[in-house]
């Protein structure tokens, strides 16, 4: 069957979200499964499981990757479920669209797109499509990855260079649990987020901390 007659009969705004979401599934599992390759794994589950025998350092390298992987995964699989009720719609069927789960980075767009930037510093945001990312007006830049409650990363930059993050990565000397890494190497609790908190609300935790008006 021809493209163009797929689409055929077809509301013109159901075939662009067929379009969008399809567009979707293939860049989110593309890249995905780059990820996983590259690290010589097939499933999440694997990758993670290597994480608690890995020494710190070499455990908050692979960290970032496997959060990017894993936030991929989770929009690949939900947007392909997407697709699918909006194929069957198509061919007209009555479809019961079922309750998508917001996903973390997306809480943390929907919070921005309603906020006052300003108050909080925020010069320009993007929803990437494996991260978030922010620029303060003191010229910090703010890399956020959250692929679930207790797995998650805050990666940021000042224009001098100095480099700090809190993130969860597990490891063989503990981790897990938030935990802050300074820019002369030191590793500490983390007391400015928390795995039960809303990810909106740890963003904005993390952001008042850093941000600091000129």
């Amino acid at each position: 069957m021809a493209f163009d007659d797929f689409y055929r009969g077809i509301p013109a705004p159901l075939a662009q979200e067929i379009d969008a979401l399809s567009l979707l599934v293939y860049r989110c599992r593309t890249a995905a499964k780059a990820l996983l390759e590259a690290e010589g794994v097939v499933e999440l589950a694997e990758w993670y499981a290597r994480f608690p025998q890995l020494e710190p350092a070499l455990a908050h390298e692979g960290w970032e990757r496997y959060l990017s992987a894993a936030v991929l995964t989770t929009q690949w699989e939900q947007a392909r479920r997407q697709l699918a009720e909006k194929l069957r719609a198509a061919q007209g069927e009555m479809v019961e669209p079922t309750g998508a789960a917001i996903l973390p980075l997306d809480a943390i767009a929907a919070y921005l797109a309603e906020a006052d930037r300003d108050e909080l510093g925020i010069v320009e945001w993007e929803r990437m499509l494996d991260c978030l990312r922010c620029t303060l007006r003191n010229g910090t830049t703010l890399w956020v990855r959250y692929a679930a409650p207790d797995a998650y990363s805050f990666v940021w930059q000042t224009d001098s260079d100095v480099q700090g993050r809190i993130d969860t990565a597990p490891h063989a000397q503990g981790g897990g649990n938030p935990h802050r890494h300074g820019a002369d190497g030191s590793v500490v609790a983390d007391t400015l987020t928390s795995v039960s908190a809303l990810p909106e609300a740890n963003f904005v935790r993390v952001v008042n901390a850093v941000y600091s008006p000129e």
